[in-house]
């Protein structure tokens, strides 16, 4: 039986958020907080270094007890997903509240509504040495991505985007992004293609939401060269079994 160390961790707080961040909520101007490394791509700092640490402390004491736990998706080996262990509260309301604004400000051509009746998948995986170390040139599963360090101390690691998938610069780069330490993230489509650089040192645990606009689906004529997964996409109901399974596999857990 798994009991959380933090169990208010949960639920919406916004002491959790960088006080930029819990300002520019108030005033409306959520782009204020995204800083574009590239087009389609986004710096962000949207948690408080101390949420992170005890989000990351309340990974390792579930990995410590041995319970069983799925693959967070179907590249990555290693890594918890967060609905298993209670998180879905938390990150409904950090999308509804922070991410889907957000979208609309920072991709106002493809979200005018924000991200309308999004559901998610959020999860965290670690590189390190004997673990996974590198991720290859793919897209996301998701309309937007949000990618946040958790923290522990490493070298390398940084990603490297190139273009839209389908599009006819899918695979020229574009730029590269190195996280500074904990807290730092990064915001961009899911169908930007992208790949993670092999970690030269330490290890590197972060934070993923996958968040899906039930209302704006990537559409299967948007990348037309990947015909294997034409059916899979031109259904979204799909992705949302999909992600239901995952997060719905259930972990022994006792929540006070």
């Amino acid at each position: 039986m798994y009991k959380p160390l933090y169990p208010t961790l949960r639920h919406w707080n916004k002491d959790w958020l960088q006080p930029e961040v819990s300002a520019a909520i108030e005033s409306g101007k959520l782009s204020s907080i995204a800083c574009a490394k590239s087009p389609g791509v986004f710096i962000i700092k949207l948690f408080t270094e101390d949420f992170c640490a005890k989000l990351l402390q309340e990974v390792e004491a579930f990995q410590a007890t041995g319970l069983p736990r799925v693959r967070p998706n179907a590249q990555n080996w290693h890594g918890v997903i967060l609905n298993e262990l209670g998180f879905q509260p938390l990150f409904a309301a950090v999308i509804d509240r922070l991410i889907s604004p957000l979208a609309q400000e920072t991709f106002p051509e493809r979200f005018k509504s924000g991200l309308c009746a999004a559901d998610h998948h959020a999860f965290v995986v670690e590189y390190a040495a004997g673990k996974d170390q590198s991720l290859d040139l793919h897209f996301d599963d998701s309309d937007i991505t949000v990618n946040i360090c958790l923290g522990k101390s490493f070298q390398g690691g940084g990603l490297s985007f190139f273009g839209q998938a389908g599009k006819a610069d899918e695979d020229i780069h574009e730029v590269d992004v190195e996280f500074a330490g904990a807290a730092h993230g990064l915001m961009h489509l899911g169908s930007h293609k992208h790949l993670v650089k092999k970690l030269e040192g330490g290890s590197r645990v972060n934070l993923l939401l996958w968040c899906l606009d039930k209302d704006n689906p990537l559409l299967a004529a948007e990348i037309p060269f990947y015909d294997d997964l034409t059916e899979h996409l031109a259904d979204r109901s799909n992705i949302n079994d999909s992600w239901k399974s995952w997060d719905e596999v259930g972990v022994p857990c006792t929540f006070t």
